[in-house]
């Protein structure tokens, strides 16, 4: 996916550009935070794997999640 939205990076801007009516250098440079929310969101995916059945604090007391592998 990172790899498919810095490929299309251009493209993508200037559909961006055109939905939100914005100028393409604005959103020119949000493509690469787009890119780097897809990895930061799959390094902690990965994370995540590496550790089945651990559980994962929601800063909540009410809730709890384990996650089953």
């Amino acid at each position: 996916m990172i790899r498919k939205v810095t490929e299309k990076k251009d493209k993508f801007a200037k559909l961006e550009a055109i939905d939100c009516v914005k100028p393409l250098d604005e959103v020119s440079w949000g493509m690469d935070d787009v890119a780097g929310c897809f990895e930061y969101n799959a390094g902690l995916a990965e994370a995540l794997d590496a550790k089945p059945n651990a559980p994962v604090n929601l800063l909540m007391d009410t809730n709890q999640l384990v996650l089953l592998g």
